[in-house]
């Protein structure tokens, strides 16, 4: 430790005031992207997207069995995704909050398509089932699901770029729960959640 802050004083001592700079940013750089690292702590939790989601659901009239929040490409990972705010209203995290690979689930196939994706599960089908055959989780993710969950819809969220950064991930308790209107009033909003991210 104290060779490392001797060769920190010594760069700042032979490149003048600029030597601040090329001691402290790398410094600032490394510990940010160890706190992501370890806490996962993505910069898309604030507290603005979590007032729109809450406002989508206020205003959209949603309903209490509805579900809404915010998934996004895992940090240092580019086949997984996690859900990275808690659902509005409630304030809580779902199984999703861990993450899982985007070849897994509505959310998943949402990211692969860049497209909305709604899915119902079928009364004569079994919840279990479903997710395992259906969309390749396994026991131990079906596990940590709710298993009274009706319909799910994902609305991918585009980046300049034109991939997905982000999706809005909607589920519910009954069965017909998201029409065609809601899949692009979402889409809409999307575009300016965009812009906060």
């Amino acid at each position: 430790m104290h060779n490392a802050a001797a060769i920190c004083i010594g760069v700042v001592i032979t490149l003048g005031s600029w030597g601040w700079f090329f001691v402290l940013v790398p410094i600032g750089l490394v510990c940010h992207g160890l706190d992501w690292l370890f806490h996962e702590t993505h910069p898309w939790t604030k507290s603005d997207i979590n007032a729109a989601l809450r406002a989508i659901h206020q205003y959209g009239n949603l309903g209490e069995h509805i579900r809404i929040c915010l998934y996004a490409r895992k940090i240092f990972s580019s086949d997984k995704v996690r859900q990275v705010t808690p659902y509005a209203l409630c304030g809580t995290y779902g199984s999703g909050r861990k993450g899982f690979r985007d070849s897994k689930g509505i959310v998943g196939l949402c990211f692969r398509t860049q497209e909305a994706c709604v899915e119902e599960i079928p009364a004569e089908q079994d919840f279990r089932e479903r997710m395992k055959n259906q969309w390749g989780f396994d026991d131990k993710d079906v596990n940590q699901m709710q298993g009274n969950r009706k319909s799910y819809m994902c609305v991918p969220i585009m980046g300049r770029a034109g991939k997905v950064i982000a999706a809005i991930f909607l589920d519910s308790t009954e069965n017909n729960a998201f029409t065609d209107e809601l899949k692009e009033n979402l889409s809409r909003t999307g575009i300016e959640i965009a812009k906060m991210l």
